[in-house]
């Protein structure tokens, strides 16, 4: 909303700009209106007092009386502009929209006066809105139309044509002078309408408003540019008819008129009408009217046509409908009159077409086409109608393949699929039907081969890699499983072999590459393990975290403590409760102390240690049974094992305190603390 200090500047600009113009009677003492000396004037002058004490309201009716009286007399219709002017500059301030009409009655009166022209622009910004902007100009000539403000309408609507020329805004302007039987005002908005943009409508309103001036010759020829347009128009046909009736009223002996009517009731299909006429003409005219003679003669040629033209709207209209059937009984009784009519070709096509009929409608198109090489529409359709007959059989010979797919017949399906990618070699989803077809037969490089076309088609296409995924698993397996086998038999090297070999397929397979790993490790090939459990990692990190774990493991086994102490660490902090948190802890603790680094156990030494520990547990079980002496045999194989655990010595001092040989006992406690002093226990002894 506009503050009241706009309000107050904008009212006051408005006033002054009439003080400048020098309009008379704007206020107190502003100029007077003259006054004459008879009836009218009379009336004048009252309204002149009223005008001058500011009763406004009471000024503009003495004016408009004094206007009834004289229409011309052009001092009380300019008195009448200034009453109304200032009428609006009082209400500008408590009601603009009502000082607004004011403003317009005053400007309609006197279109020459720039005051008042300023002061609408003025009251118009007051309302917040840009009086130079043709859409709001428009959209406020429409409400004042709307409201019955046809004064205001007329203002906003010639304001608008100013700012830019549009055909529509002549038209509506002219239809608000007809409304007021302003008909000349109306005929020079439609001819300027025309003259921006001429169609069918704006030719029959300027038609209609000629014949309502009694311009009848102006009037038809309107009305016969329209037809130009819409030869069809049942408005223009009807406004055509009505003003040759109206010139035959005004003349029924001129052969001229009965013609005109004539024609346009031919124009309308009443050609009995018609011939009454052009027989009416020629009579008139004693049996010799050559143009009569020739529009009668050419009837019967015009009645076929109609019909044909009748039976061809008909199917059109069905058409429409989606009515194909009946549409085609339509289209079947024109061609009976005009088989070389490329126009009921073509349209019966469509008909085809539109029921899938599709060689019909290529027939159709055709026969079209030889009548009329050039037509268009037959060309379009012919075209359509070929690629549909093909897409047809394309997707008979898809639900063929399809079905063999779903029964199983998947070599069948392979022969479909391969027969449709020879039609269309660029469809990804061909390649990717027959590439599972030729999974399901267990032939996954024809598969793989067949998905990577079709993924290369189509890279967006989640299914297809999805798929080749699944055929690589599904090629791999069994050379999985092999591998897997051999693992497990300790068959190492054939089982890195099938490892290898499923991995060159799916290399992105984490487990894969741990199990490869885990073979190499077997073999105390730690380095190429190591690699393998790394690739792992880098694979899935998550789920090969432990991994990390064994990398460090080898790391130490090869010296590279600092290492293995940032992979321990790094492996306790991702995995805090990991399968290997525990020892992983135990080995930073002991590489922190100064430890040295820890070397990996081989097969032989993990199988020396087993037995070894096998036989302190027989000895363990000979001494408890009281069958020390035998026990002393197997602690004894024990150490032969493991020459450096100390606790074996301390077990065998033991064995031989306990049979009281004190000095042999006390030499095996010695070599138990020689191997660990730092153990409290062997200080003991």
């Amino acid at each position: 909303m506009v503050s009241s200090i706009s309000d107050r500047g904008v009212a006051k600009r408005i006033f002054l700009s009439l003080l400048v113009a020098g309009t008379v009677l704007i206020g107190p003492g502003s100029l007077r209106a003259f006054a004459d000396a008879n009836a009218v004037i009379g009336m004048n002058n009252e309204g002149v007092k009223a005008l001058n004490a500011g009763n406004f309201a009471l000024a503009i009716q003495k004016f408009e009386a004094a206007l009834q009286m004289d229409k011309g007399y052009q001092l009380a219709r300019e008195n009448l502009a200034i009453a109304h002017n200032n009428y609006g500059l009082q209400l500008a301030k408590s009601n603009p929209q009502e000082a607004l009409k004011q403003f317009h009655q005053a400007y309609y009166l006197n279109k020459t006066n720039a005051t008042t022209a300023q002061n609408v622009e003025g009251i118009i910004r007051m309302l917040g809105k840009d009086p130079r902007d043709f859409k709001t100009r428009i959209a406020m000539a429409d409400q004042a139309r709307k409201s019955g403000d046809f004064i205001g309408a007329i203002v906003e609507y010639a304001e608008a044509l100013k700012i830019k020329d549009d055909p529509k805004t002549h038209v509506n302007l002219g239809d608000v002078y007809r409304v007021r039987d302003n008909v000349d005002d109306a005929i020079k908005e439609y001819q300027a309408a025309a003259r921006a943009g001429d169609s069918a409508e704006i030719e029959v309103k300027l038609g209609q408003a000629l014949q309502a001036k009694g311009d009848l010759p102006g009037a038809v020829a309107a009305f016969g540019r329209a037809l130009g347009f819409n030869p069809t128009d049942s408005d223009t046909l009807d406004a055509l008819q009505a003003a040759w009736e109206d010139a035959l009223k005004k003349d029924p002996l001129a052969p001229d008129n009965h013609i005109g009517l004539g024609q346009a009731l031919q124009f309308r299909g009443d050609f009995g009408g018609a011939t009454a006429e052009y027989r009416q003409a020629i009579q008139l005219s004693k049996g010799n009217n050559p143009t009569a003679a020739k529009l009668l003669a050419a009837l019967p040629d015009l009645i076929k046509k109609a019909t044909i033209d009748k039976h061809i709207n008909n199917a059109a209209d069905l058409i429409t409908k989606k009515l194909y059937v009946p549409a085609l009984e339509e289209l079947k009784l024109a061609l009976a009159q005009a088989p070389n009519n490329p126009d009921i070709w073509v349209n019966m096509g469509i008909c085809y077409q539109q029921q899938e009929e599709y060689q019909k409608a290529i027939d159709s198109y055709q026969k079209a086409l030889q009548l009329d090489p050039r037509n268009s529409a037959a060309a379009e359709g012919f075209k359509a109608c070929t690629q549909s007959l093909q897409d047809k059989m394309i997707a008979q010979s898809e639900g063929a393949a399809g079905d063999a797919y779903k029964a199983g017949r998947y070599d069948e399906a392979v022969k479909l699929y391969s027969a449709l990618v020879t039609k269309d070699p660029k469809n990804a989803a061909y390649y990717y039907n027959r590439g599972a077809a030729e999974q399901m037969l267990k032939q996954f490089d024809q598969a793989m081969a067949d998905y990577n076309t079709a993924m290369g088609l189509d890279p967006k296409n989640k299914t297809y890699s999805n798929a080749m995924e699944s055929a690589k698993e599904a090629k791999v397996k069994p050379m999985i499983d092999a591998a897997v086998a051999k693992h497990q038999a300790k068959d190492y090297a054939g089982a890195i072999d099938g490892y290898q070999a499923a991995l060159a397929i799916q290399p992105d397979n984490a487990p894969l590459w741990f199990n490869l790993a885990s073979a190499q490790y077997a073999m105390e090939n730690y380095s190429r393990a190591r690699d393998a459990y790394q690739k792992a990692l880098e694979v899935d990190p998550k789920g090969q975290i432990d991994d990390l774990y064994l990398m460090a493991v080898i790391d130490e086994h090869y010296g590279k403590g600092p290492v293995a102490q940032g992979e321990y660490l790094k492996y306790m902090s991702q995995a805090p409760n990991g399968k290997y948190a525990a020892a992983a802890k135990e080995r930073l603790t002991a590489l922190n102390r100064g430890d040295a680094p820890q070397k990996i156990k081989g097969a032989a030494e993990l199988a020396a240690e087993k037995d070894a520990d096998d036989a302190v547990a027989a000895a363990a079980n000979l001494n408890n049974a009281g069958k020390t002496e035998e026990a002393i045999a197997q602690i004894q194989k024990a150490i032969s094992l493991q020459p450096k655990v100390a606790d074996y010595y301390a077990v065998y001092g033991s064995y031989l305190q306990k049979l009281g040989k004190i000095d042999d006992a006390m030499a095996q406690y010695k070599q138990a603390a020689s191997i660990d002093p730092k153990n409290p226990k062997n200080k003991e002894y």
